[in-house]
């Protein structure tokens, strides 16, 4: 009985940490949209902050905790939160496009990583 009270309770700080983490990032995102040269660095840590947003609702609900990679994170959130996966998995393809392949983004793209992020936020802390 000790062990699971102390397990919930580590559980609990888990997801805090990962709320904490995520409004962190959307404030650098807000920082970084005072700048014009750095859509694709908003695009990248837009797509964090929806990461730990999604890390908070998979372990809030599923108890599943953190992944270690993209790939697996990916398969876990198409399983258990399926209304999500397509914003999730375009994000994490716009900022992999954006930290590696062309870091030249336009602001409409910065669009639709918000307009991914929102939808994700919405349904992960509710």
């Amino acid at each position: 009985m000790k062990r699971n009270w102390m397990l919930e309770v580590f559980l609990q700080f888990i997801m805090v940490k990962n709320l904490e983490h995520a409004e962190h990032n959307e404030k650098v995102c807000r920082f970084l949209k005072k700048k014009p040269d750095f859509s694709d660095w908003i695009i990248t840590v837009t797509f964090y902050a929806a990461l730990h947003y999604v890390e908070h609702k998979l372990l809030s609900d599923h108890k599943i905790k953190n992944s270690k990679s993209h790939k697996k994170r990916k398969a876990v959130v198409q399983k258990n939160l399926p209304n999500i996966f397509g914003e999730y998995s375009h994000l994490l393809d716009m900022s992999q496009n954006a930290r590696y392949r062309n870091y030249a983004k336009d602001r409409e793209q910065v669009k639709v990583a918000e307009k991914h992020l929102e939808t994700i936020k919405i349904y992960c802390t509710s």
